[in-house]
Order: structure tokens, then sequence, then C-alpha cells
């Protein structure tokens, strides 16, 4: 019994310590998106990668791989001013049908002449793909995997084709400012592909030594309009893309319009892209010296060092929170499988983990210092006409993107929306002006890269002139959050010129005697003034607008004494908190 006994005890040693083992394996991919084939032709199913600048889709293809290209700055149109200089002459008309309880009135005259010129604003635009075409074996391709790991924003791909064990990962680096990717083999000699630039808005391309580079602009192109987005005759916004490959071994050559690799052992491409915006008023800038300067940048660094100093800053930001819950078990099954188990009912907290980091990763991947805030599709977009332009809908959704940004301590990524914040202000100063006779700022439900702060789109969806008050919100919240008093002064300016617009239109409601604004609306929802009626939109102060207020004129009293400034102005906002309306159902 001895003798048995010692074999049988280390049996049980060597299973328990391959169960450990195992579920220690499947808790490392507490982060891990993985499953076992490529993605389709559904946008969705690809794996997304940014650094804030630029966005990439990997859809893992094995023969003809797509990797669609994205870049924070480049949109339709161009500078433009969208404020409609006649406009004020229908404010007070506006306002009197409202108070008159005559809001289809209201609305149409809205509709007809208090939007901006056009009554609608631009779309972000995909810059292209890089498009590489392996060379067939002829052999099965067999054990496919491909992976996002979330907290260290790399994806993976590998497959076995043949006897050949093949290897794809690829970034983006915020602080390299490109993508790269290294695609390698099992044994020498294996790597062959040739790389591809294209784009609907390709102007030239040219291949040279080991650089391939795509040169366009932009221009109107879609077959159909949409009303959702204004069409802008002429030329727009200049961009270039670059791709440098460095093989290991093997040989590489150009075609007028490609590189291409052959038996090398492996290849590392690094990729660049620039446009020509400035700022929102100025599209003058070299997108080919923006691209030479960050290729320059990175030029003498092998895979290694760029993946360690991309590593270093992406988990930095992505590591700070972990969510553990649910049975790491779960991660043996591909996502696909579990969202599709979890539509069925089938419990997956583990899952739900998942959702939680995937939207902090989508923070961190979009809006970086330095780029522009993350929009409807964050960083990535495929179409020429995107659902609703992919613009920055900030009667909610902007806002939305943002709400991860210090609960789950990624403060940093803030900073391109507080940008943007500031160019509205400045914008939207003019419209306060021109629409409302108002001194401080006003921003409505839409804007885009031109800043738009006009009302846009129609009175039942545009007519809210509180977007820039809400976005003000985010301003207080970085402050509790990091107590960075030099922040919260220079942004007090931007807070108190939301709170002086509305000082400078609020009015007393004659039928109720409180102070509201003389008209507004509830974002996108629609009321009855009685059984069978019309639906109305436009109304004076909405209980939205109450919590606007009633949120930002007490931070703007708070800032004030913490800053030790505007004391009589602090006055008047808490004046003005006691003559709003109280929260009223019905």
């Amino acid at each position: 019994m001895k003798m048995l006994f010692f074999p049988l005890h280390t049996c049980l040693i060597m299973l328990a310590s391959c169960s450990i083992s195992t579920n220690k394996q499947l808790e490392s991919k507490e982060m891990v998106l993985w499953y076992n084939k490529p993605a389709d032709k559904v946008w969705l199913d690809g794996l997304f990668i940014g650094n804030g600048y630029m966005g990439a889709n990997v859809f893992g293809k094995v023969i003809n791989e797509r990797i669609a290209l994205n870049e924070s700055t480049f949109w339709s149109g161009r500078p433009h001013d969208y404020n409609d200089s006649d406009a004020n002459k229908y404010f007070e008309k506006i306002k009197n049908l409202v108070f008159d309880d005559k809001y289809k009135e209201a609305e149409k005259l809205a509709d007809e002449h208090f939007y901006g010129i056009p009554a609608a604003q631009q779309a972000y635009q995909p810059v292209g793909d890089l498009l590489l075409d392996f060379k067939e074996t002829g052999d099965s391709i067999k054990d496919y995997y491909r992976e996002l790991d979330m907290e260290t924003g790399i994806v993976k791909v590998s497959y076995t084709d043949g006897d050949v064990k093949m290897t794809r990962e690829v970034f983006m680096s915020y602080p390299d400012h490109a993508m790269v990717m290294k695609i390698s083999a099992n044994k020498p000699g294996k790597v062959s592909l040739e790389a591809k630039l294209r784009s609907p808005f390709l102007e030239e391309t040219i291949a040279r030594d080991n650089k391939l580079t795509m040169n366009g602009s932009w221009k109107y192109l879609p077959a159909r309009d949409s009303w959702l987005i204004a069409k802008v005759e002429g030329p727009g916004m200049k961009f270039q893309t670059s791709l440098v490959a460095t093989p290991d071994k093997g040989k590489l050559e150009t075609t007028d319009s490609s590189l291409v690799i052959t038996n090398a052992n492996s290849a590392t491409f690094v990729l660049a892209i620039a446009t020509s915006f400035i700022n929102y008023k100025d599209i003058s800038g070299d997108p080919a010296a923006a691209c030479e300067k960050i290729l320059s940048g990175i030029s003498g660094k092998d895979f290694k060092i760029l993946k360690s100093t991309h590593l270093s800053d992406f988990s930095g930001l992505m590591g700070r929170v972990h969510l553990k819950i649910g049975d790491p078990l779960m991660n043996e099954k591909p996502i696909d499988v579990r969202i599709a188990d979890l539509k069925k009912g089938l419990p997956d907290p583990e899952l739900l983990s998942k959702v939680f980091q995937f939207g902090r990763y989508i923070l961190v991947s979009s809006s970086r210092t330095g780029s522009e805030p993350a929009n409807l599709q964050a960083r990535w977009n495929q179409d020429i006409l995107p659902n609703w332009g992919s613009k920055y809908t900030i009667n909610i959704n902007t806002e939305m993107n943002y709400w991860p940004a210090e609960v789950t301590n990624l403060s940093e990524t803030h900073t391109p929306l507080f940008h943007m914040i500031k160019d509205l202000a400045e914008n939207g100063a003019k419209t306060a002006k021109i629409y409302y006779n108002a001194g401080g700022w006003v921003a409505h439900h839409n804007t885009d890269l031109w800043r738009g702060t006009a009302p846009v789109d129609a009175a039942r969806y545009g007519m809210w002139p509180v977007g820039g008050v809400w976005l003000c919100q985010h301003i207080w919240e970085h402050y509790l959050f990091t107590g960075d008093a030099e922040f919260l002064r220079e942004y007090y300016p931007v807070m108190k010129g939301a709170a002086q617009f509305l000082m400078d239109i609020m009015t007393i409601n004659p039928k109720y005697n409180y102070l509201v604004i003389p008209f507004s609306m509830s974002p996108e929802q629609g009321f009855f003034v009685r059984e069978g009626a019309e639906e109305s939109f436009l109304a004076p102060s909405t209980t939205m607008n109450i919590g606007m207020i009633r949120d930002l004129f007490p931070h703007c009293i708070e800032t004030a004494k913490i800053l030790n400034v505007d004391q009589d102005f602090s006055i008047k906002l808490a004046e003005a908190l006691g003559k709003i309306p109280p929260y009223i159902i019905g």
C-alpha cells in the first residue's frame, strides 16, 4: 500500500498544480477579448486599437487582412461660421409664441429662421485602409486565435499555416504617435506579403525604398445626401498616411503602389497619419512634414523598444483598476459564444466585468492629450455618411463618453474634452450675441470639428441652448476628483460664461411668475397639451433645463468662493436660484 500511495499522492499534487496553473492563466484573461475565427465583414466584429490621435480596426483575416484607419482631425468640410446674422430678429417672436402656448407656431418659426447656416454640421471621416495580402501555401489553416488585451492595448493574431505558426502583434503607441505591427513565423523565411494603402480620398500613392506613402484630401463623395450632414463643395482637409516596412532577412521590393516582402523571418511595420488641421479655424498645416517628424522620432527604435514604451504608457492607465467578478473559467470560451449565451439568458458576471473595462479601454484609446475628444463612434468609423455624422452630440452622448474619466481613474483622458469646451466657449460667445443678444456663451445639442454652436437639425432636436451648461459639469467634476485649483482657475471663466448666458436670457414667465429659459426642449422628448393634440417640443424651462441650472449655478458660486472672486455675480446667481421653477410632476 505504501508503494502505491506515493505515486497516487504525486499524481494528485500534479493535478492540483495543473488546475491552479489553468486557473491563473484564465484569471490573466480578465481584460482579454478572444475569438477563434477572424472578423467577417461586420464592422463591430473587428478589434479596435487607438492612441487618441489615431484609431484602427483590426479584422484578423488570414489571407487578405484589412486594418481600417482613422485620424481624430479628419472630418468633412472646412472651417465655417454657422451663425445666421438675422436670427436675433426672431428671438422675441418665438419667445412670445411659446408664452402664448402657440408651441407649433413657435417651432415652425424656429425651424425657418433660428437655425445655423446650413442647418446641419459635418461628419467624422475614414482615412482608409491598410491591406495586407499574404502568400498562400495551399495547406489548411488551423489553430486560429485572435485577441485584444485591453490592459496592454495589443491585438494578437496567430494561426498555423501548414506546419508554420504565424503571429501578428499590432498596437497604437501614444508616446510614439504611430501604429506598430510585427508579423513573424516560427520558421525562417516564411513571411511573405504585399502591403497596400487605399482611401476614398486618395490622390496619389508613392512607394520608394521601404516606405509607402498615401496622400489625399477630403472632398464630398456621397451619391446620396443626408439631412444630418451638410453638403460642402470644394476641397477640405489634406492628409498623409506613411507606412515604413523593416523585414528581417528576405527581400523587400516596391511596385508603383505597394511594398512586397518575400521570404523574411519577420516584418515590422510602422504607420503614421497626419492631416493639415491646426485648429478649428485653420487647416493650412503640412501633413507630410508632420508624418516625417513622427517617423524620424521612431527611426532607430526596434519593435521591442516601441512595444515596451507603449506598454508602459497604456498599461499605466488601464492597469489602475481591476474588477474581478464571476467565474474566470468562463474565459475558456470565445467572446462571441459568451455573448450569444448571455442573450439566451445564461448568467456570466465575468463578461460584465469586461464590459466595464471595455468602456475604460475605449476612452483611453480615443481620448488623449493632443487629440480630439471621443466622438459618437469614439475614434473608429468606416463610413463617409456615418450615423448622425459621428459628431459630438452634447445633449447626452459626449457627456456619457466621459462619465468614466474621473470615477474609473482615467482623469487624463478628460483633457481633449476640456480643450473643446474652451473652443466652444469662444465660438459660442458669437452665437449667444447673434441669436440671443446675450453675453456669455451658448452651445446647442450638436457640435463638430469646426465647433459649430448654432442650433442645427430641427426644433424638435436642436432647440436646446444648454449644451454648454451640461459640459461645464465635467469641469467641476474634474476639480472634485483632482483638487486642482489652478485648473479650476483656468476654467472658471468658461463656467461663468455659461451661467452669464442663462442669466441674460432667463425671463419671468407671465403665466406662472417663475424665472425661466424662454424656449427650449427636453432632448428629443415631446409633450401633448391635451388629449388628441399634436405633439409639441418647445416649452419654457423644461425639467432638464431646471436641473442644468440647479447644477451649474451652485458650482459657479462655490468656485467663486474657492478662488475668492465674483462675489456680486454669485449673489445674483443665488437670487436667480430662488426664482426658478421647482421640480414638478405634470
